[in-house]
């Protein structure tokens, strides 16, 4: 249903209130390492009527005269009034915290709040209003936590599976085994520079340690001799190519 206010419109004093520009919004940004941004997908009937302008925004039908309680479409400075309406951080971070009570989560396949409360509430005020059946308020919070617990370890165990298919077995080396090591920042002894190769060696494995790392030294004598320990997913073996 669309109520036509031309005319009050055009008696109304404009609210002059600037739509975001996205460059101001950017130079708001320069300096802080976060922020956040709360977005709906329709302001119209969000936000409360004053109770002396709901007169001036009256509606006749034929089954008898009634009164917006919210902000309908239509009104000249709507728009305006819905982009002023959340200028406060406080009432912004209220709203904000709000939304992701109320947003399902993908592991536990419910909202924040249902797993604190024990039920979806409609209201901001519902959790501190008295139950009239608190038992089976209990009962219900049990077994949500109950269900979400079982989901949260199901999602682990997926996950590590997901993780430990894709994941590569580690190459293994033996002492003696001549080996390329992959040049770092990290390990000490080596020139920086991008035209720097990106190997070094061959240096040779002389020991073997746990997890995955071996203890390797060049077999060259002079004083830029390298030693360290290294990971195996640094390191290649090295094939000598026989001449022709």
């Amino acid at each position: 249903m669309v109520v036509d206010y031309r005319k009050l419109n055009s008696i109304t004093e404009k609210d002059h209130y600037p739509l975001p520009n996205i460059e101001d919004q950017l130079e708001r940004l320069a300096g802080h390492t976060c922020f956040t941004t709360l977005d709906m997908a329709s302001g119209y009937h969000q936000f409360r009527v004053a109770e002396d302008s709901k007169p001036f925004i009256a509606f006749v039908t034929p089954d008898g005269h009634y009164q917006y309680k919210r902000v309908p479409f239509g009104l000249t400075n709507a728009t305006a009034a819905i982009e002023g309406h959340h200028e406060s951080w406080e009432d912004h971070l209220t709203e904000v915290q709000r939304g992701i009570n109320m947003t399902i989560n993908a592991t536990t396949g419910q909202t924040p709040s249902e797993l604190l409360y024990g039920f979806q509430p409609r209201l901001r005020y519902d959790a501190d209003l008295p139950d009239r059946e608190p038992i089976n308020r209990l009962e219900q919070l049990k077994s949500n936590r109950t269900k979400a617990s079982g989901k949260i370890a199901r999602n682990a165990i997926n996950m590590k599976a997901r993780y430990d298919k894709n994941r590569l077995c580690a190459r293994t080396f033996q002492p003696g085994d001549m080996v390329f090591v992959e040049r770092t920042p990290i390990i000490k002894g080596l020139a920086s520079g991008k035209l720097v190769q990106k190997y070094i060696g061959p240096v040779q494995v002389t020991e073997v340690l746990p997890n995955d790392r071996y203890r390797v030294q060049s077999l060259s004598k002079d004083r830029r001799r390298f030693r360290g320990v290294v990971a195996s997913d640094r390191m290649k073996i090295f094939t000598a190519q026989k001449s022709k």
